[in-house]
């Protein structure tokens, strides 16, 4: 089902993952891809219902031990739902969706060593999602070969 190329982002995309400082690099160790509506749908074990499209975005999710095979999948889709709130203005709804039942993650992002995952000589800065956790993992190592701090996500 999911294929091991991740060279598939269109200009678009990649305009808005770099534009929220990831790069080039860290978007190819962090296997970000792009997935069609049935696949994306199969991801996260949801019906495909006419007129919604999961479309766009996954960012795996892998145990520090294993860059390999993904634990879990995070999508951002290209079309979310909308939804009035109370003050009557539309919100975007479902623009990031996991497998129904699918708690809470922490997403690391890649390239951590071992040593940095275990020593407790970083401090951590802990952000929301995974294109924050991404940009602070290049703004950790920005112009240095070791981190500043260690970058850790939450779903």
């Amino acid at each position: 089902m999911i294929e091991k190329t991740f060279d598939n982002l269109k200009h678009a995309d990649l305009q808005m993952l770099q534009a929220g400082f990831i790069d080039s690099n860290l978007i190819a160790d962090a296997r970000l891809r792009r997935v069609d509506d049935l696949v994306g749908s199969e991801i996260v074990g949801r019906e495909r219902r006419a007129g919604t499209s999961q479309a766009r975005i996954i960012f795996p999710y892998f145990l520090p031990s294993d860059y390999i095979n993904p634990r879990e999948y995070r999508l951002r889709r290209d079309q979310p739902d909308y939804e009035r709130n109370g003050n009557g203005e539309m919100k975007e709804k479902g623009k990031y969706l996991t497998a129904p039942g699918t708690r809470n993650m922490i997403y690391l992002p890649p390239g951590l060593s071992e040593r940095e995952l275990s020593g407790a000589e970083l401090p951590g800065v802990l952000t929301e999602g995974e294109k924050k956790t991404l940009a602070s993992r290049r703004l950790a190592s920005e112009g240095s070969d070791c981190l500043r701090f260690m970058p850790i996500g939450r779903s």
